[in-house]
């Protein structure tokens, strides 16, 4: 039986494009609108090196294939973002691996904060990196970690170092944090995570209207109106 062909991440022939100083250069388009889409979304929130890696990691993901596991993680992924818009904090990894970050910190729950990544669920803890925020905190060690299914149960939660960046000047030092992997496949986890993530939802959309009206207070329309009553 022939296997029928995998079809091409970028265009066939490459097309040219404006590049610095007006002058075309040549660029391999994406085939996939919704993963070109990603690409540029990555690019306006995070840069062009996290892009860069971004499409590097969907690339590998086209070439080389998904395991159950991690297509099973990522349709996870896709629909808690598609269903608790407001709970969660999107970002990457140095390979290029989505993480979405469920921040409870500050809220009375019986750990820290949540990343859901292709490679499983784990719940974290900065520890020696919390000063650092998880902006300037590499997690790529936690994603690659869960991604060895053959690990032990005793390896699936324990300290493991990691590089945080100092904001001011940039410098990267080590740093330990703590994960332990989560089992949504178990009723009680499955319960504590859903009570995290509606209480975070509830929260960051709360915020979210607060911050529009105070937006909305800003703008040259809203200043001029108040000021003529």
């Amino acid at each position: 039986m022939s296997v029928e062909p995998k079809p091409a991440f970028y265009e066939s022939t490459p097309t040219p494009v404006m590049g610095k100083d007006s002058k075309p250069v040549i660029a391999n388009l994406i085939k996939d609108p919704n993963v070109a889409h990603e690409i540029a979304k990555v690019e306006a929130t995070q840069g062009v090196d996290a892009a860069l890696k971004r499409e590097g990691e969907l690339r590998r993901q086209h070439v080389d294939g998904l395991t159950d596991w991690q297509r099973r993680n990522i349709e996870i992924m896709d629909g808690l973002s598609g269903d608790y818009p407001d709970a969660f904090a999107e970002t990457t990894d140095s390979l290029g691996r989505r993480i979405l970050l469920l921040e409870t910190s500050g809220i009375n729950f019986d750990y820290s904060d949540t990343i859901i990544t292709q490679n499983g669920i784990a719940h974290i803890n900065l520890d020696e990196a919390k000063s650092y925020g998880f902006e300037n905190t590499d997690l790529t060690p936690v994603v690659s970690v869960l991604a060895d299914r053959s690990l032990p149960h005793e390896a699936r939660f324990n300290y493991i170092y990691t590089q945080v960046t100092e904001p001011k000047n940039g410098e990267r030092r080590k740093a330990l944090i703590y994960y332990r992997e989560v089992d949504l496949g178990d009723d009680e986890a499955l319960n504590s995570f859903r009570t995290a993530l509606t209480e975070v939802q509830k929260i960051n959309a709360e915020r979210k209207v607060v911050r529009a009206k105070i937006d909305e207070k800003q703008t040259a329309d809203s200043i001029l109106s108040r000021l003529k009553q």
